[in-house]
């Protein structure tokens, strides 16, 4: 009996610890809360197991580690069963997050260890990371009101150009850079034409 209490006991004391739902339906309404972060989704949404601890929230086998300076409501529009068996330029998870000022830092789990990913943010490029040995990518947001982002597989050949709101002038620097040797070779010919010009060198009449 007493073997029985004990058992009891540890599988409560587990419980608090942390709730797993195994192959749940979640419904637009529905709020998983995780420290100062609520998780809902846009449209109903099936999933294998949905888990909510302190300090993370997964569905299936994305984990969600999300730390805010103030109260972040996310939700999610689309994920695939597993991240590992995306494609290159695969939709693998979009989300909406909305909160009102701070540094947000995201730290994502469930992609392919060292494989490549692009992240979205409002439809353009925020940067291209590479997922760390456990299959985490990380990144971080502070211009803030009501945000998409989206994440796909990448591959190497991606180039960033867009970070929070300022273009990569990098491509930019280079054409004018160009321009201006250009400029200066076309203006060093014009000098020494106007100079043997005047001195009678060329087009004496």
């Amino acid at each position: 009996m007493k073997k029985i209490i004990i058992l009891s006991i540890l599988l409560l004391l587990f419980s608090f610890n942390t709730i797993s739902i195994q192959a749940v339906q979640v419904n637009p309404g529905t709020i998983y809360s995780c420290d100062n972060e609520n998780y809902t989704v846009y449209a109903p949404m099936n999933f294998s197991v949905v888990g909510v601890n302190a300090t993370r929230v997964n569905f299936n086998t994305t984990y969600f580690n999300v730390t805010s300076t103030n109260w972040i409501n996310i939700t999610l529009y689309s994920l695939v069963p597993d991240p590992t068996t995306s494609s290159v330029g695969d939709l693998i998870l979009r989300f909406h997050a909305n909160t009102t000022a701070g540094i947000t830092y995201f730290n994502i789990s469930g992609f392919e260890d060292n494989r490549s990913y692009v992240v979205y943010y409002d439809d353009a490029v925020y940067n291209q990371l590479t997922a760390n040995d456990t299959g985490v990518i990380h990144f971080e947001i502070s211009a803030w009101s009501d945000h998409d982002i989206k994440i796909r597989e990448g591959s190497q050949a991606i180039r960033v150009t867009y970070n929070i709101g300022m273009t990569d002038m990098r491509g930019v620097g280079n054409t004018i850079s160009a321009i201006l040797g250009i400029l200066i070779i076309v203006g060093a010919i014009m000098l020494i034409v106007g100079m043997l010009y005047a001195k009678g060198y060329i087009f004496n009449r």
